[in-house]
């Protein structure tokens, strides 16, 4: 039997009419692709360096399909740095690790936010 709050989220359905790109989302992006490029330029213990700064780059944006995605955007922002990072740490022996990479934290809540219960469900145990 399922709990009566799990079934709650589980039934709840997507948010109507999410904004698809808003003038923040462009700033932030305007803000890390260039941050972490100087990030990748000036920090001494990046590894694979060409590689991890165009991956991060990219990864920035998903934050402009945060909203109508979330769920991918999810999955894809801290899957990646979660595969990259588990391979050179075979590979080096060290973890990529990036500061700028902090807008991942913007995803789950854009997942809670404007995704269907069903999606923050597999969202959350994904991340867990």
């Amino acid at each position: 039997m399922v709990h009566p709050v799990v079934s709650a989220l589980l039934a709840t359905p997507r948010a109507s009419d999410p904004p698809t790109r808003v003038w923040r989302d462009w700033a932030l992006i305007a803000i890390l692709v260039p941050t972490t490029i100087l990030e990748g330029i000036f920090r001494e213990q990046v590894v694979w360096r060409p590689v991890a700064v165009v991956i991060m780059a990219i990864l920035t944006l998903s934050l402009l399909w945060r909203r109508t995605h979330s769920l991918a955007m999810l999955v894809l922002g801290f899957g990646v740095p979660i595969g990259l990072d588990a391979v050179t740490r075979i590979v080096e022996g060290n973890p990529v690790e990036f500061n700028t990479s902090i807008f991942v934290l913007l995803l789950p809540y854009a997942l809670c936010r404007w995704a269907s219960g069903r999606e923050i469900a597999f969202g959350l145990v994904f991340l867990v």
